[in-house]
């Protein structure tokens, strides 16, 4: 029996994946796709954010990052079924607005190379691990303090110092 990488089984077969990608690695899946259209200029969105919700969500781009997404097999069987704006909105995990930033010709004209997209939704990916440490970060240091709180005295330091302190009366 011959034996097969993933990447070679890609070329043959299509690879189904019954793992639950988070948010960062389908952001990394798809600048990988990206990476592997180096050179290949993708058209962009014209006034997606002008759009009624409707439309937007509906709006599709033939040759867009989001095709080049939806032609990877693997964010495909995760569930990424169509290039269509809501639904790659949906799938990433993204805003509307953060969507736009990705894939309208207002950032970067009609065409962009698929690499500068790359660079983009990666650093997108790298965003959403900072503000996950950021957030960890927050949550130690309020637990900290919690700690640290419980173990100090209940009064104010100047009211136990008064009380140490002796008394003089004026004669």
């Amino acid at each position: 029996m011959k034996h097969s990488t993933r990447n070679e089984l890609v070329l043959v077969a299509r690879v189904l994946c019954s793992h639950d990608f988070s948010k960062r690695q389908r952001l990394l899946r798809w600048a990988d796709a990206l990476e592997r259209r180096r050179g290949r200029q993708l058209r962009t969105f014209r006034g997606i954010e002008h759009e009624p919700r409707k439309e937007r969500l509906r709006a599709r781009m033939r040759d867009s990052p989001l095709t080049v997404a939806v032609e990877d097999p693997v964010l495909f069987s995760a569930g990424l079924h169509s290039d269509d704006f809501g639904d790659a909105a949906r799938f990433f995990r993204l805003s509307h607005w953060r969507l736009h930033d990705l894939v309208c010709a207002c950032h970067f004209g009609e065409r962009v190379a698929a690499e500068t997209i790359a660079l983009r939704v990666r650093r997108l990916a790298n965003q959403a691990i900072s503000f996950a440490a950021a957030f960890a970060l927050l949550v130690v240091a309020i637990g900290g303090a919690m700690l640290f709180s419980a173990a100090m005295p209940s009064q104010a330091p100047w009211e136990v110092a008064d009380r140490q302190l002796p008394h003089h009366e004026a004669d």
